[in-house]
C-alpha cells in the first residue's frame, strides 16, 4: 500500500510548485513511473483523485508514463529491456540499496547494470495562472 505515501508525496509536491508560480488552478500532472516501482497506477491515480478533493489540485488530470525495464549486460554488452524474476519490493529504500533479481535477454547474465525502471517522477505539471503571471 505504497502507493497512498507516494501519492500523498507527489501531491504535495505539486501543490507546492502551483503555490510558489501564485497558480489559480492545477490542470495537469504528468508523471513517469518505472516497473521497478511496484506502483499501481490505478491505485496513485485513485489516490490523486481523493487527497486531491480539497486542494487546488482538485479535478486535475493525471497522466502516467510507464517506463520500462532497461539494462546494460556487463558481459556481452546487450542493452535493452529485461524482466524482473523476484518478490515485489515494498520499500523505494531497499530497491536501490541491494542486487535486484534481473538478468540479461541475450546471455542471461545477472551482471547489469539498471538504466531505467525505477523512476517516479513529475516530469511537468500544467497550471492556470493569473493574467498578470502570463507571458
Amino acid at each position: 500500500m505504497h502507493e497512498l505515501s507516494t501519492t500523498k508525496s507527489i501531491l504535495d509536491t505539486v501543490v507546492s510548485v502551483a503555490e510558489e508560480h501564485h497558480a489559480k488552478k492545477v490542470l495537469e500532472v504528468n508523471l513517469e513511473i518505472g516497473d521497478l516501482t511496484f506502483l499501481n497506477v490505478d491505485q496513485i491515480k485513485f489516490w490523486f483523485e481523493i487527497l486531491s478533493e480539497s486542494t487546488i489540485a482538485k479535478g486535475a488530470v493525471l497522466n502516467v508514463n510507464n517506463i520500462p525495464i532497461r539494462v546494460k549486460c556487463l558481459d556481452c554488452s546487450y542493452e535493452g529491456e529485461t524482466g524482473y524474476f523476484g518478490e515485489e519490493i515494498h520499500s523505494l529504500e531497499l530497491l536501490s540499496n541491494f542486487a535486484l533479481p534481473l538478468k540479461c535477454k541475450n546471455c542471461g547474465s545477472i551482471n547489469i547494470s539498471v538504466i531505467s525502471g525505477k523512476e517516479c517522477m513529475i516530469k511537468n505539471i500544467k497550471l492556470s495562472l493569473p493574467d498578470k503571471h502570463k507571458k
